[in-house]
């Protein structure tokens, strides 16, 4: 596997047991002027058909779905657009690892959008363990009475505040800790 980490793309997953030994480099969160600083965020929730955006406050204490962008067609600029026009100082991206800790087909679709993703940004990329986040976002959604089709549309980008909040929840446990 090829190792995910330098000096412009950072990433950070939680650690879990195979994935300490996976991602050696990327079980912890950053170090320095990264850590301490605190910015708006970018959720990605990246699907083949739709991609789900989500994104917080500069203080990291609210988190919004923002968007769902539908299909691939020039889906890095748009996400280069909004990380522009919202000011944003860092991606987090769901790796969508299975329940044992392996890697699965999507997971392999997800690293290589990473790789393309971190040509078009000049912001560190983090990973964000993202199980169950569908799950939980659907049911948020099923307490709303929408159509099927309204849901579906807002399900991706409901998935990416998920993925948003369990990776703000993990950075202030992990902040706490060091202090």
């Amino acid at each position: 596997m090829k190792n995910f980490y330098n000096q412009t793309a950072q990433y950070a997953i939680p650690p879990s047991s195979e994935a300490k030994e996976r991602y050696p480099l990327a079980t912890g969160f950053l170090s320095g002027r990264y850590r301490q600083q605190k910015m708006r965020y970018l959720a990605i929730d990246y699907g083949t058909k739709r991609t789900g955006l989500a994104i917080c406050d500069p203080a990291e204490t609210i988190v919004s779905p923002l968007t769902v962008i539908q299909g691939q067609k020039e889906l890095l600029k748009k996400i280069a657009d909004v990380v522009k026009a919202e000011d944003v100082g860092a991606v987090v991206l769901g790796l969508p690892l299975n329940m044992d800790d392996s890697e699965g087909f999507q997971t392999k679709l997800v690293l290589r959008f990473a790789e393309q993703l971190k040509e078009h940004l000049n912001v560190p990329i983090h990973f964000q363990d993202e199980r169950l986040s569908s799950f939980s976002a659907e049911e948020k959604l099923a307490s709303a009475e929408f159509t099927r089709g309204k849901r579906r549309k807002r399900l991706d980008a409901i998935a990416a505040a998920e993925i948003l909040e369990a990776f703000l929840e993990q950075k202030t446990h992990e902040d706490s800790a060091r202090n």
